[in-house]
């Protein structure tokens, strides 16, 4: 079994990339982990309040949970298992050992989609982050050749039929 790290910005459109894993890596048994990173606090107050200044879990909503519950149950035989995670670091030795404590054999990064910051201030970009690392990185194309309109967000439909 594969362990993939995909970054995530909560929208349905960046879920597309574990669609894109699983075609990559031809039907292999996946563990994927959704990870979506944060630029840390690192003043004393902020280490010490870091669950009270935080609330992670209020930057996802239902349905993006549903939307990966789906895709989960899309590719039951191929995911194993799918977490959601934040990254909290801004230092070389704490990414590698934030991957290496995941055992990630693979990063998957969009060759043609801009994450989204889901809190402007905390939000770090993923291309820039994971892209610098001793683990291999997946680059996929998840955009589709048609445009799409601009005030459109990708369905869940979407997600079944990719």
């Amino acid at each position: 079994m594969k362990n993939i790290l995909i970054p995530t910005d909560f929208t349905i459109r960046s879920l597309k990339l574990i669609s894109a894993a699983v075609a990559h890596f031809d039907d292999e048994p996946l563990s994927i982990h959704l990870i979506h990173a944060l630029e840390p606090d690192d003043s004393i107050s902020g280490m010490l309040f870091m669950h009270k200044r935080l609330k992670v879990h209020s930057l996802y909503d239902d349905t993006y949970l549903q939307a990966c519950e789906m895709l989960k149950n899309k590719y039951a035989s191929i995911i194993q298992k799918m977490n959601i995670a934040f990254y909290l670091g801004n230092t070389k030795y704490y990414r590698n050992s934030f991957l290496n404590a995941r055992q990630i054999d693979a990063i998957v990064l969009p060759a043609d989609y801009t994450f989204k910051k889901c809190s402007p201030s905390q939000s770090v970009d993923p291309m820039k982050l994971w892209k610098q690392n001793e683990v291999p990185v997946v680059q996929v194309s998840i955009l589709e050749e048609k445009p799409v309109a601009a005030f459109s967000e990708q369905s869940m439909a979407d997600l079944l039929f990719s």
